[in-house]
């Protein structure tokens, strides 16, 4: 969440607004969304200075599933140490970058049931023959995904 002040009226348009002889009240133009001050004196306009705070979240978009993801690549994501295939995940752009994370919703096919037997509590990822941790559990951009240890996994294209 990010945090912005607004000020609709500063010191000069606060001058150029006061009118001599009008009323000592403030009213808001319709037309400008702008507040207007009339007072016969400088520093009654100064009073009716005000600023307004807003709120203004930022939010991201929807990911992309269905058909869009069914026609990403699928490699295959193997332990490094033993070379055991642990999953098989549809990748956007297949082989030509590394891979640095993975998203749970994408594994397409869990080889060692992994996702299935995950514990809750545990937020790190083992291969289940030689017990190498090769991820940890993280949240991106609002979905579980998996960040890999560099150097503990090979991506192959079968």
């Amino acid at each position: 969440m990010m945090k912005i002040t607004v000020s609709l009226l500063t010191f000069s348009n606060a001058l150029s607004f006061s009118l001599k002889g009008a009323p000592n009240h403030s009213l808001l133009n319709p037309n400008s969304r702008l507040p207007i001050c009339f007072g016969s004196r400088s520093h009654n306009v100064l009073s009716n200075f005000r600023s307004i705070s807003s709120t203004v979240s930022l939010q991201m978009g929807k990911p992309k599933s269905g058909s869009i993801v069914d026609s990403y690549q699928t490699v295959s994501v193997n332990c490094k140490k033993c070379r055991t295939r642990l999953f098989r995940y549809k990748k956007k752009n297949g082989t030509k970058s590394n891979l640095i994370k993975c998203y749970v919703e994408r594994i397409s096919e869990d080889c060692q049931d992994l996702v299935k037997n995950k514990i809750d509590d545990s937020t790190e990822w083992h291969c289940p023959n030689c017990e190498t941790r090769f991820g940890k559990d993280s949240m991106i951009h609002g979905r579980p995904a998996i960040k890999l240890v560099g150097g503990k996994t090979q991506m192959t294209k079968k």
